[in-house]
């Protein structure tokens, strides 16, 4: 008996000292400027072909001449399926490569993504080459074989874009009244956790997010934003009420659920917070460069390629934290995926048992997809069992 207790004693002294080192390397970093080069005051017409030369083909992009002067142009895609932040990350890497060459640039047709515009040209000053060496080292460093048509996800040109002042000038024409809410988490989550290169950040990322933006905003009040999907996914719902547990019990707060409702509406939500927490998103990223607030990013791959960057104008600080694999679950059957990533939450989220036993009790109450699989299901039965095939032992 006694040999037992103190085994037990000892196993919880070890996930304490891991869960302790765990959050110290969860930590927060530094952005990091775009790199900048002596201007070029003897670069030539002749330079910047050959500078612009591996910029392209782009698949949405294509440089065009009028009247002897380079134009660069961004063609929108037509695929619906395209996200809002895929089309800001294709228009501000075009933007940012014509901005670098000093020359023209336009769109094929006029920019409004589900209510969001910018605008489709500006003249450059063509015949000044001063920015070529930047240039050469923008297209070299995210060439078409690694940007493809996400060019978000890579630390090129798109920085050098104006695309804090730009996005800060879309919102502004957006007239949309929304309330206001000191503190916003963007909960991206059904249409990503299983898919390549994106993931769900570890309860860290939120822990030290708040406690950040709790002390600026000298606020409780926190506003969990989450996807339209989450209602229909076991993982998502069980994950948004685990968030919401951990954010109520650590901090005594009171959190707020709202679902969507226009991508224009949600874009000045998330714009306006004094405070904005991001999933992995190139949306989430786009809406938090866009606000005056302190936004908080993981640093992952579709921002800038976990490069971390400054944006000039705009208050960002980035979190170095563990982000689930998304392609590890990605199995075609939504149920064995959902199973697949709950049984990860005690390890890849959070584990204490006090945590997971207050997000079974609202389970219990509110069981959401779960009752698709069965009627009445053992929601804590069920999510035990699913956790102890990944070796979490611990009774909640």
């Amino acid at each position: 008996f006694f040999s037992m207790l103190h085994a037990k004693a000892i196993f919880a002294v070890f996930v304490s000292i891991i869960s302790a080192r765990s959050r110290i390397e969860a930590c927060w970093v530094p952005c990091t400027p775009p790199p900048q080069f002596p201007l070029c005051h003897d670069c030539t017409r002749e330079d910047l072909k050959t500078a612009i030369k591996p910029c392209y083909p782009l698949l949405f992009s294509k440089p065009v001449r009028h009247d002897d002067t380079p134009v660069i142009m961004y063609t929108m895609p037509t695929d619906n399926r395209f996200g809002v932040g895929n089309y800001l990350g294709q228009y501000f890497h075009v933007r940012g490569i014509a901005k670098l060459a000093k020359t023209v640039f336009l769109t094929n047709r006029r920019f409004n993504v589900s209510g969001i515009t910018l605008p489709s040209s500006f003249e450059g000053e063509w015949g000044n080459y001063t920015q070529v060496p930047l240039l050469e080292h923008g297209c070299a460093t995210c060439p078409p074989s690694r940007v493809r048509q996400f060019p978000h996800t890579c630390a090129g040109p798109w920085l050098y874009s104006d695309a804090v002042d730009l996005l800060r000038a879309a919102v502004s024409k957006i007239h949309i009244q929304t309330d206001y809410h000191p503190i916003i988490i963007q909960f991206r989550c059904s249409d990503t956790y299983y898919r390549y290169k994106y993931g769900m950040p570890e309860w860290d990322f939120y822990y030290q997010a708040l406690t950040d933006a709790m002390s600026r905003s000298r606020t409780n009040r926190v506003t969990i934003l989450r996807d339209p999907g989450v209602p229909r996914d076991r993982y998502c719902w069980t994950l948004l009420l685990l968030l919401r547990t951990c954010i109520e019990v650590t901090f005594n707060s009171t959190v707020l659920v709202l679902g969507p409702r226009s991508l224009a509406h949600d874009f000045v939500l998330m714009s306006a917070a004094d405070a904005f927490i991001s999933s992995v998103s190139s949306l989430g990223m786009f809406a938090g460069i866009a606000g005056y607030g302190t936004a908080h990013f993981p640093v992952n791959h579709q921002a800038a390629g976990s490069t971390s960057p400054c944006f000039p104008g705009s208050n960002v600080r980035w979190y170095k934290v563990r982000v689930t694999k998304g392609e590890s679950i990605a199995v075609s059957d939504p149920e064995l995926r959902a199973d697949k990533a709950l049984s990860g939450i005690p390890k890849d989220f959070v584990g204490q048992p006090n945590l997971l036993r207050k997000m079974a009790d609202s389970l219990e109450r509110n069981p959401g997809p779960w009752t698709k699989l069965e009627p009445g299901i053992d929601v804590r039965a069920a999510l035990r069992n699913l956790f102890r095939s990944r070796g979490y032992r611990h009774n909640f």
